[in-house]
């Protein structure tokens, strides 16, 4: 009892702290599927966040496997990763994954966006499958059926993690300055 009060507080603490935007999934322009979402944290310095961006990267990302795709200093970080965690697919396979993520920094705030999810099915074919071929139909719109909307609320509770693990590093390091 008493670790889900903590849990429930914890919880309440972290969406507290995270901006007043919800993380948005959608099909954008070019039929891409992408997740973003914006954070605020006071009294935080544009070079802060940019440090402790790197320091997420660095720490909680698959290193060896991770490349800074693009660096403007204290302005924006974009990264290509693979997931840590596999997902179970639309055929109840596990699938690895890996994405694209910008993250822009001005003075109290992050944008987080990620996008161009690519599954690997974890077989002997290691196939690669882009998510749009997945989830969208040639029109732009998710496809229908029960099997297609729990493996795009799989994917986007694996993309929310991702956020939630670069959210927390931010505000831990916070917490646990050196200086």
């Amino acid at each position: 009892m008493k670790s889900k009060f903590l849990l429930l507080l914890l919880t309440f603490f972290t969406l507290t702290t995270i901006a007043k935007t919800e993380l948005v999934t959608k099909v954008n322009e070019e039929g891409v599927f992408e997740a973003e979402k914006t954070a605020i944290y006071k009294n935080k310095s544009k070079k802060e966040l940019y440090n402790e961006v790197l320091k997420w990267i660095s720490n909680d990302t698959n290193t060896s496997e991770n490349i800074i795709q693009y660096q403007v200093m204290n302005k924006k970080i974009s990264v290509r990763s693979i997931s840590k965690n596999p997902i179970k697919g639309i055929k109840k396979t596990h699938e690895s994954f890996s994405y694209y993520v910008d993250i822009n920094i001005k003075d109290e705030k992050i944008r987080f966006k990620l996008s161009n999810i690519r599954f690997t099915k974890n077989n002997a074919t290691k196939t690669s499958v882009c998510m749009e071929s997945s989830l969208i139909k040639k029109n732009g719109t998710f496809k229908k059926g029960n099997k297609y909307i729990q493996f795009k609320m799989r994917v986007d509770q694996a993309v929310s993690k991702i956020f939630s693990n670069l959210h927390n590093s931010i505000i831990i390091d916070s917490k646990e300055s050196w200086d």
